[in-house]
């Protein structure tokens, strides 16, 4: 879209739906930016304060931040399975060289060997990086491998319990 056309879609949209976008600026190309930054400023938003508080009224879980929520789940899956996605391939390469190569001369089944290792390695540390990266959206803490925050106690997931269930008529 070019710079008119989201200008005019933002002057569209409603306060609520202006802070919204402006929680995932990340997500946004750099006119799409501009234009919302230029619709917040004739609308005389403060960003900074208003952004917070809007986030901070808005954000009931974890879940409620999408970029978040991509980076704890992927935070649960390598906290669970970073020794599985680590160790296999070292596994299998280690394996196969002894298997089929066991007394060769070429650096080929060594490079493999080093190379899946290297994974290995690359993995664990990525899996370490994830148990910091996620931070609390209320309270800007670490938010660490529990279902809630340590500072503020803010859930990983909506409770499905209080949740409406549907009516079947």
């Amino acid at each position: 879209m070019e710079y008119q056309a989201l200008a005019e879609e933002y002057q569209g949209k409603t306060d609520d739906e202006l802070l919204r976008l402006a929680l995932e600026r990340a997500q946004l190309t750099p006119q799409a930016n501009t234009a919302l930054n230029a619709e917040l400023a004739r609308r005389r938003i403060d960003t900074k304060e208003q952004v917070t508080a809007f986030h901070h009224s808005e954000t009931r879980c974890l879940d409620d931040v999408p970029s978040l929520a991509r980076l704890a789940a992927r935070q649960q899956f390598f906290g669970r399975w970073y020794k599985a996605v680590a160790l296999a391939p070292f596994v299998v390469v280690l394996f196969a060289v002894l298997t089929f190569f066991p007394k060769s001369t070429s650096q080929i089944p060594s490079i493999f060997v080093f190379a899946s290792l290297v994974w290995a390695i690359s993995v664990a540390g990525y899996s370490f990086f994830l148990m910091f990266a996620v931070r609390c959206p209320a309270c800007g803490w670490k938010f660490g491998m529990s279902d809630q925050c340590m500072n503020c106690g803010l859930p990983r997931h909506r409770d499905d319990a209080s949740a409406v269930p549907p009516s079947i008529t």
